[in-house]
């Protein structure tokens, strides 16, 4: 291989092994929450979990389980969503099948890696 090709064959072989065939399981990071607090939220490019009681509230009124995927900056909706119950808005890995010509993840399985804190842009009251 000459020394230019060397790069790109790297470039190439590490694309392959981040990419999951169709079908297959994977692991990725990011968060669970409702449709309705999620697409308007990564159209505008934040990247942060909505507020866990409204995306909770959401689900309930029936909007669709949505997972954000960290390193695609991509919503998936998530096709068995029993299995997120509870997993709203805390930053999680989770292993599933990810079929990205429907945009949907079958979830197997989730692992909280940070639970969820909220950012509230209301300063806390001074003290006198």
């Amino acid at each position: 291989m000459t020394r230019r090709a060397l790069p790109l064959a790297l470039i190439l072989a590490s694309s392959v092994l981040l990419a999951a065939p169709e079908g297959r399981s994977t692991k990725r990071t990011g968060w669970i929450a409702c449709n309705a607090c999620s697409e308007g939220r990564v159209k505008h490019g934040e990247s942060n979990a909505p507020n866990r009681e409204c995306a909770q509230k959401c689900i309930r009124e029936g909007s669709p389980v949505v997972f954000y995927d960290e390193e695609t900056k991509s919503l998936y909706n998530v096709d068995n969503p029993e299995a997120t119950t509870d997993q709203e808005s805390h930053r999680i890995e989770v292993v599933g099948v990810v079929h990205a010509e429907n945009k949907t993840i079958h979830v197997e399985s989730v692992r909280v890696l940070e639970k969820y804190v909220p950012k509230c842009s209301v300063p806390p009251p001074s003290k006198p």
